[in-house]
């Protein structure tokens, strides 16, 4: 009983953010209409220019999603280059793939959005693979941090360092 209160709630609330939105595209889309009314014209619910718009961009953010990796990653490249460790160089270099998945996964939820399918499938499916990518994330840092694993435990015991170190790091992929 609780749990429906609680999503009617937040429903309420989210409700409350989407309206802000249409009353700002709220104009632009009547004018739209005037101008080309077949764009008024739906299916299932969903007006043709909704469908224009939305694959238009999810279109952009997937073509430019290399560029928006790149660029994400040299500038974070140049951060990391004014430190005297090389280690956060490899977690950016390990974050590649995550980041391109990251923007995939919002080229999808606005492509979504857009279209204003609330689909509580879509939704979970969409909040699985952002949980998926936030632990792939850890998991590449994690990786990238095995020769910083491997030096500390060097400093404690050089006779059982490398045996130590993929220990601890078997135990903590693991618990990720």
């Amino acid at each position: 009983m609780d749990i429906e209160k609680n999503v009617s709630v937040a429903t309420k609330v989210a409700s409350g953010l989407d309206s802000k939105v249409d009353t700002v595209s709220h104009d632009f889309l009547i004018l739209l209409y005037q101008k080309v009314p077949l764009l008024a014209y739906s299916v299932y619910g969903i007006t043709y220019a909704q469908i224009i718009v939305a694959v238009l961009i999810f279109l952009f953010i997937f073509i430019l999603r290399p560029l928006l990796v790149k660029f994400t990653l040299e500038v974070s490249l140049k951060l990391a280059k004014r430190t005297k460790t090389e280690y956060d160089d490899r977690v950016i270099e390990n974050l590649k793939e995550p980041l391109q998945l990251a923007f995939l996964l919002l080229a999808f939820y606005l492509f979504f959005s857009v279209l204003l399918i609330d689909n509580r499938f879509l939704n979970l499916l969409l909040g699985s693979l952002v949980i998926f990518n936030f632990f792939w994330i850890v998991w590449a840092t994690i990786c990238a941090l095995d020769g910083l694993v491997f030096h500390t435990v060097g400093k404690l015991s050089s006779d059982i360092s490398t045996s130590l170190g993929s220990f601890i790091l078997r135990v903590v992929k693991i618990l990720i």
